[in-house]
């Protein structure tokens, strides 16, 4: 099984931002990029910012987009703090909880398929740290730019006697894909 996670193009920060014009063209490079995967099953966030990059994909592969909340944006303490610092415990357990539960049912229906999420940055960072165990709390150094693209593969590893299936981040924060006058990271230009 393959899973690829992407990030949603630039935004100005807000509530439910819109992409911006540079986000849009961000997108649309990152939709030419897709098409060369084989992509089984579409997954978006129900924001603003993930549907409009959705559609372009959508459009540009000629593919439907299942929309759910389960992978909308997560909240920043998630990432950022330890889990005794969280100050929200309950809803944070519960958020991640949610997000692995569906994890699982993705899994479970496309097993040998390849599955594309479009997401956020700190979504995409859970579902790394969910999917291959590395704390939440050292996974917020993983870096992801806007319209990068991740990807994990679910591997198997062992002898005759004992196999084990884990997941292997083959491409992390990749925007190759973007010429560099247009790649950006929260709202700057990376140089």
């Amino acid at each position: 099984m393959k899973m690829i996670l992407i990030r949603h193009g630039e935004v100005r920060e807000k509530e439910d931002p819109h992409l911006t014009k540079l986000g849009r063209i961000q997108v649309m490079k990152l939709a030419k990029r897709l098409k060369k995967e084989k992509i089984d099953k579409i997954y978006s966030s129900n924001l603003k910012r993930t549907i409009q990059t959705a559609k372009i994909i959508g459009e540009e592969r000629k593919q439907d987009i299942e929309f759910t909340h389960l992978i909308r944006e997560i909240p920043n303490e998630i990432i950022e703090k330890h889990v005794k610092e969280w100050k929200d415990k309950k809803f944070n357990y519960n958020r991640l909880r949610e997000i692995r539960e569906f994890l699982r049912k993705i899994e479970k229906e496309y097993k040998n398929k390849t599955i594309l999420l479009i997401g956020h940055a700190k979504l995409n960072r859970a579902v790394m740290s969910i999917l291959t165990g590395i704390s939440l709390y050292e996974i917020y150094a993983f870096k992801q730019d806007h319209a990068c693209i991740n990807m994990l593969k679910k591997e198997k590893m062992g002898g005759r006697s004992e196999t084990r299936t884990f997941w292997k981040i083959s491409l992390l924060n990749s925007v190759e894909h973007l010429p560099i006058k247009i790649r950006t990271s929260l709202n700057k230009k990376i140089k």
